[in-house]
């Protein structure tokens, strides 16, 4: 009898170490945009596979990172409130690891870590040496709140504007650039400033014109006349080299 009664008292001690080293959090993702909720709750005649299931297009894993050389990961689904669950967690440190198809996440990387009486999450960025400390959130009673902070968008919304329509011109590349911009501008004021003069002042307009056609005119005469000049300088010595040659024949 007494050995019963001291196997049965060792039972509930592996019972209770056992419970209190496995033990588990839960987590939400919380933010989900009211259109998605009305998508969800509207009925449809023709069921899609996973076309309006959003909960199954998240990707939910843990990593434990206390034995590198036993790698096993665990995976869960979100139901319908977008709560996730793990149970049966050993003390030690976990990632987890929250993707989805559909939602950008504020954060999808956790540092989990299980003591002997209370869970600790903190949000871990990728490419960090270190976790963040500040964000220390205990989700032994409470779940992990995992904030979306919009809707993914695979293809890019045109609004039909004439700058969004410049800009996928092939000329887009002048606006993206400030430098390009400023060119072009100043360019185009240049080109287009007579034809405005001339509507607005025709007269000034008319003045400019001639002032323009009088000094074309007037580097015209000066190109002919720099011309002759060299070709006047050049017809006395063609002479003098003739006159040099007759005397030296005469000479002889």
């Amino acid at each position: 009898m007494w050995f019963n009664c001291i196997s049965i008292i060792v039972l509930f001690q592996i019972l209770f170490i056992t419970v209190g080293n496995c033990i588990g959090f839960t987590g939400q993702v919380v933010g989900i945009p009211s259109e998605i909720e009305s998508i969800q709750a509207n009925e449809h005649k023709i069921p899609v596979l996973n076309g309006i299931n959003f909960q199954s297009r998240f990707n939910i894993e843990l990593v434990p990172l206390n034995n590198l050389t036993k790698f096993e990961t665990s995976k869960v689904l979100a139901n319908k409130d977008f709560v996730f669950k793990f149970n049966n967690l050993e003390t030690g440190s976990y990632e987890l690891l929250i993707n989805s198809y559909d939602f950008l996440l504020s954060s999808n990387r956790y540092r989990i870590l299980v003591e002997d009486q209370e869970i600790k999450a903190y949000e871990e960025d990728l490419g960090q040496e270190t976790f963040n400390f500040t964000s220390e959130a205990i989700i032994s009673q409470q779940p992990l709140i995992v904030p979306t902070k919009g809707i993914k968008q695979y293809y890019e919304r045109r609004s039909g504007s004439i700058f969004n329509m410049l800009l996928d011109s092939p000329f887009g590349f002048i606006f993206k650039n400030k430098i390009y911009t400023i060119l072009f501008v100043v360019c185009s004021a240049i080109m287009v400033t007579p034809y405005i003069i001339s509507w607005v002042n025709p007269d000034f307009a008319e003045h400019f014109q001639e002032v323009q056609e009088k000094v074309e005119t007037r580097k015209r005469e000066e190109l002919s006349t720099a011309r002759l000049q060299k070709e006047i300088e050049k017809v006395p010595n063609k002479r003098n080299v003739q006159h040099g040659g007759g005397s030296s024949r005469q000479r002889r």
